[in-house]
């Protein structure tokens, strides 16, 4: 093809037509002339896309040493593990469950009053009561809740960051790394 190219503005119209007829058939007939008649454009584009392979492997070389393609190198792996130990079938029900034990301590606490302070005078209440060892066995229920209570903040806090996480590491994968006025750093 290149020998016909190189010579193709020497040929006769009746040259070209025959030979591209001959090589590409009917159907391809308009391709090849096309391609032929255009064939310095198609040369140098040729030579710019091959001359241009080197650069653009030696620009991933350098992309895959910067922190951006570490970045997304290590969520590909922590989707890779939390895709192989967690599953939605396994975490789902979990969830459910925390939420309905978390909307049951709220409804309860709401109905004693509200919080810690109107717990701490049911105790004070029964303490005078019924002695020693029940203030200490609700002390220890009102410990309890409340370490419930900041474990469940802790943990509202930990699926935020997450999420937050997650959304940072799709936002680098999207944006193919980290890029100053488009080279990749």
């Amino acid at each position: 093809m290149e020998e016909i190219g190189g010579r193709w503005q020497d040929l006769t119209r009746e040259q070209q037509i025959y030979l591209a007829q001959t090589m590409g058939g009917q159907r391809q007939v308009n391709q090849l002339m096309a391609l032929f008649d255009n064939w310095t454009t198609y040369s140098e584009l040729l030579n710019t896309s091959l001359e241009s392979e080197g650069t653009l492997a030696e620009k991933n070389a350098r992309y895959m040493e910067s922190l951006g393609a570490k970045m997304e190198q290590l969520g590909a792996a922590g989707e890779r593990v939390k895709a192989s130990l967690v599953t939605a079938d396994m975490i789902n029900p979990v969830l459910t469950s925390l939420t309905g034990a978390t909307n049951l301590l709220g409804l309860f606490i709401e109905s004693i009053g509200g919080g810690t302070s109107a717990l701490l005078g049911l105790a004070s209440g029964m303490m005078a009561a019924f002695g020693p060892a029940i203030s200490r066995e609700i002390n220890n229920v009102l410990t309890n809740i409340q370490n419930t209570r900041d474990n469940l903040v802790k943990m509202n806090e930990d699926v935020s960051r997450t999420q937050e996480m997650t959304q940072l590491s799709n936002d680098l994968r999207n944006n193919e790394g980290l890029k100053t006025n488009g080279q990749v750093n």
